[in-house]
């Protein structure tokens, strides 16, 4: 069991209390966290979070190869129970990473970050 996450906060119920999260939906945050979090920005776990920000127009040819890497290495303690199965990155203004997964034995999920 965990507490929801929204936009950066803890989310509340009406009075204002956490609302808690479990199953499919706490390890679809915890992906989400792990993907969207740089490597070695939390204090307390410097091997928590992704590489992405290690992606960057110079090294285009292989962004792909590298957003499926670098989540693959984020979502490593989720193995049990999620896979990487794509990642796709576009440059632009405002790059964006999407990442695909699979839950169990086939439920696709998309991540962008």
């Amino acid at each position: 069991m965990d507490i929801k996450i929204s936009n950066g906060d803890w989310a509340t119920d009406e009075c204002g209390m956490p609302i808690t999260i479990s199953n499919e939906t706490e390890l679809l945050q915890q992906a989400f966290l792990r993907l969207k979090i740089p490597k070695g920005a939390f204090l307390h776990d410097a091997e928590f979070g992704s590489r992405f920000a290690e992606i960057t127009p110079e090294n285009r040819e292989n962004a792909d190869k590298l957003a499926f890497l670098f989540a693959q290495q984020a979502l490593s303690p989720l193995a049990s129970q999620m896979r990487v199965s794509g990642a796709n990155v576009q440059f632009g203004e405002k790059n964006v990473i999407t990442i695909s997964a699979v839950i169990g034995a086939e439920k696709e999920v998309q991540f962008t970050i």
